[in-house]
């Protein structure tokens, strides 16, 4: 039985906000009461699993993935989303499928799934850190620092909020780094059969 992309979408921003309570402040929908039950929210992490699984699906078509990924990562620079944020998702991630996915949970998949946001995060924030938008969204992310609202977890994605680590090389040369030709097969595999947890 699956739990549905609705849920799992409510399960992944629970435990990214419990992860980083601070986070929240970077939604429209953060004043909201009821906020888990609310239309707006379920709406917005249904679209997010969806891109996920999205993403999941066209691990073997780099050529359409990258550009995708690249646009996604330069729309959220002025939503004052950071690099440092992205290893927090993955985290949440990792926490989420862990739940969804029970006694079928095991290393490989966390292996898999790992290479694969990595890959993912570092894709999407790119060169996309410098110049005015990015700086917005510094002071603004400094804020939510500084207020202590944003935690920085142990995770499992050091490298992802690191600018220097993102995309200072083609998209070519990071995937070749981290996901050779035979393990983009092994990992498409894994996380195909994870990414059936979140549908319908």
């Amino acid at each position: 039985m699956t739990l549905g992309d609705t849920n799992v979408g409510v399960l992944l921003f629970k435990n990214i906000f419990r992860i980083a309570p601070g986070a929240l402040q970077l939604f429209s929908f953060r004043d909201t009461k009821n906020l888990y039950e609310h239309p707006k929210f379920k709406t917005h992490v249904k679209k997010v699993v969806n891109t996920v699984g999205v993403a999941v699906e066209m691990l073997e078509n780099l050529d359409e993935l990258v550009p995708i990924l690249q646009q996604q990562g330069k729309n959220h620079v002025p939503r004052d989303v950071l690099p440092e944020h992205y290893p927090i998702v993955g985290q949440a991630l990792l926490e989420t499928l862990e739940a969804g996915l029970g006694n079928n949970w095991n290393p490989q998949l966390k292996t898999a799934w790992t290479c694969v946001y990595k890959v993912l995060s570092e894709t999407m924030i790119g060169d996309h850190y410098s110049g005015d938008l990015a700086v917005d969204a510094k002071i603004q992310g400094d804020k939510l620092t500084k207020t202590g609202t944003l935690n920085n977890p142990q995770s499992e994605f050091p490298n992802a909020g690191d600018q220097s680590m993102a995309m200072d090389n083609s998209v070519a040369m990071l995937i070749q780094d981290n996901i050779d030709e035979d393990m983009m097969s092994v990992t498409s595999k894994k996380t195909k059969i994870a990414n059936e947890f979140f549908s319908q």
